[in-house]
């Protein structure tokens, strides 16, 4: 007897079946013999279940094939497979079996139909079967079972359960309770003006105040296979404890607190507390010039002649004369500087000062200001000037990004990205550095060579010891200049110099190397490069 062939998944419909078939196999009983013929599957077609197919051929009371057997024999495309001699059929009833992926994630039924006269099988039957012969106990799809029993299915592979994967625990993760984002920029007013002692700048803390939370991670969640076994998950990965200079951890490790008062920071993965210098009135003969490892703040004047150098910011309240002021971080001025042609200040982040009059400025970072009168002004960010004024007047502006004021008053030099000028004062300072390393070197030799007996006694020495500190503060100097002017040089500024209000005649405006004289007043522009040359239209930035 030869049975209609079986197709393993009922393929879809139309265009799909002539580009997917599933494979589909029949047994025939012949004169000649016991057959397994086979239609093997075509592009994304189901493939034959080698184990589903021995299971199906040993209940008709056909032996000695197993599924590695016939795998074989699928591997070979064997179209037509003898199974044994001429026999009958043996009455066989309706049964199932299971065919699980090698992780036991998936369970697959397939449903044999009665032969020779056998009983049908009943839903509650093919559920006990799963769950006792097959052993799936868990994510059991009763719902598919039953459509696939009442449906009589026969032969067509159904994924009657689904394991659940573990889920790996959460990472754990860092809580900071403090702003890690400031603007250093001043609040604007609703007049317009600009309150500079109300600045963006750092954040404050005391001693033991709540810094961060260390979240332990989580224990993840257990997957189980569809034969019940556990598959235990892993646990998230702990989050690094914070813990940088002044800071202390609580006893469980959890909560990180300020071992001290100070400005606290999240940098590179640590939160530190920098202690801070405070002088409560002026920078005068009393207290001298100040070089601290950290943050100053000075709550009176800075007076002239005086130099306060930090590793962190310099924070002054008051006014500042013709002082010198260097900064590894941020400068703040709370009534600007009036440099009388000798003032100085050096930032390795921001300044922000309410004016700056007659003083020399560089920075890596940025300028905020209200105004700039008769100064030179170097900086790698940009230069916005906001509040009452927002002028430039009588003074040279380089930034590396973009200015932005509201007046520019004639004589003023406004200045974006790479320039002659800078290309210039880098060869100028290289070779000053090569000067001074080969007089370091002289003056060591010659040093060396004076006889070691009370050498402090010799007048030469003492000239030579002094030249030698000198010009190792001027080499340190010189270097400092020289990576800033390489890394300004390195780059393509891309910048714009934006006036919401006036540009005078006769102010020159030099974007990277295209030059440009304004022959007239201009308003209301943004000033831009373009193909060799300045261009400007309509303004592009609004200042309050």
């Amino acid at each position: 007897m030869k049975e209609p062939p079986i197709n393993m998944n009922n393929a879809a419909q139309g265009q799909s079946e002539m580009l997917s078939v599933d494979a589909a196999y029949a047994i025939e009983h012949t004169e000649s013999g016991v057959f397994l013929a086979v239609s093997y599957e075509q592009g994304a077609g189901t493939p034959l279940i080698p184990e589903l197919v021995a299971y199906d051929i040993a209940r008709r009371g056909i032996a000695g094939h197993s599924p590695s057997t016939l795998a074989a024999r699928f591997r070979k495309q064997d179209k037509r497979i003898k199974l044994a001699g001429p026999q009958e059929e043996v009455r066989a009833d309706a049964d199932l079996a299971v065919h699980l992926s090698r992780d036991e994630m998936t369970a697959t039924m397939m449903l044999y139909p009665p032969v020779a006269g056998g009983s049908a099988i009943t839903t509650e039957a093919a559920l006990t079967l799963l769950r006792d012969k097959w052993r799936i106990v868990f994510g059991l799809d009763e719902e598919a079972v039953i459509s696939a029993v009442e449906g009589q299915h026969y032969y067509m592979p159904v994924v009657v359960a689904r394991g659940s994967a573990p889920v790996r625990g959460e990472k754990g993760r860092l809580e900071l309770k403090f702003n890690t984002e400031h603007s250093f920029a001043p609040r604007i007013l609703e007049d317009g003006s600009v309150d500079y002692r109300d600045l963006d700048i750092f954040e404050s803390v005391q001693e033991n105040d709540l810094l961060a939370e260390i979240i332990p991670p989580g224990d993840g969640i257990d997957g189980m296979t569809v034969t019940g076994k556990t598959l235990p998950a892993q646990k998230g990965k702990a989050a690094k404890p914070p813990k940088g200079k002044n800071t202390r951890l609580s006893e469980d490790g959890l909560k990180l607190f300020a071992a001290k008062s100070g400005r606290v920071d999240y940098i590179a993965g640590l939160v530190e507390v920098s202690d801070v210098l405070q002088i409560p009135g002026d920078v005068n003969m009393s207290v001298g010039n100040i070089d601290f490892p950290g943050d100053v703040v000075i709550k009176g004047n800075l007076l002239s002649n005086f130099t306060v150098k930090a590793t962190g910011n310099i924070e002054i309240w008051g006014a500042v004369e013709a002082a010198a002021i260097i900064a590894g971080k941020n400068i703040v001025l709370k009534a600007g500087i009036q440099g009388m042609e000798r003032g100085m200040l050096q930032a390795g982040g921001n300044i922000t000062a309410r004016f700056i009059e007659k003083a020399q400025v560089q920075a890596r970072g940025s300028l905020f200001s209200d105004y700039v009168a008769h100064s030179t002004v170097n900086v790698l960010g940009r230069v916005a000037l906001s509040g009452r004024y927002a002028k430039i007047i009588g003074s040279v502006i380089r930034a590396g990004k973009e200015v932005i004021a509201r007046y520019v008053g004639a004589s003023s030099l406004v200045e974006i990205g790479v320039s002659p000028e800078m290309r210039a004062r880098l060869a100028v300072l290289e070779e000053r550095h090569t000067q001074i390393a080969a007089q370091l070197e002289k003056i060591e030799n010659i040093m060396g060579a004076i006889p070691p007996e009370g050498p402090g006694d010799n007048p030469l020495h003492q000239k030579l010891a002094l030249a030698r500190v000198q010009l190792e503060t001027e080499l340190a100097g010189c270097a400092a200049e020289i990576e800033m002017l390489r890394t300004a040089l390195a780059e393509r500024s891309g910048g714009k110099v934006h006036i919401t209000g006036l540009v005078e005649q006769d102010t020159k405006l030099i974007i990277d190397s295209a030059q440009y004289l304004v022959r007239s007043n201009i308003e209301h522009a943004t000033f831009r490069y373009s193909e060799g040359e300045v261009v400007f239209g309509s303004c592009e930035k609004f200042i309050r």
